[in-house]
């Protein structure tokens, strides 16, 4: 977990995105498949596909833990209710508090249908 529990934003050189890339298709499939099969929501198949592929060939990534505002365990009413909206315009735009933050991460899913 330390190397390879990752999520977008990815940033590398062309060769060993390339590299990833290519072993990232070898495995998603499977993943979504074995998902599918254990009746498990294969939605983040492809984040797994990709990690998995980046630790199959030993390529660690240096993890950024300031670069968005996430929290997953809003159970489902997303980040903007449980991080701005319980605080003053001058909590969130406090870059001491927060000097990193570059994006707010929904963590949720929407869909139609």
């Amino acid at each position: 977990d330390k190397y390879y529990a990752v999520g977008p934003p990815y940033v590398a050189v062309a060769s060993d995105m390339y590299r990833i890339a290519t072993t990232w298709t070898d495995f998603v499939v499977p993943i979504y498949k074995q998902m599918k099969a254990k009746n498990i929501d294969p939605f983040m198949a492809e984040m797994y596909g990709y990690s998995s592929a980046a630790a199959h060939l030993n390529l660690p990534h240096r993890i950024s833990t300031s670069f968005m505002i996430s929290n997953i365990d809003t159970s489902g009413e997303g980040v903007w209710p449980a991080w701005i909206d319980k605080r003053s315009s001058e909590e969130v735009c406090d870059l001491e508090m927060h000097p990193t933050a570059h994006a707010i991460h929904l963590c949720q899913r929407y869909f139609i249908g």
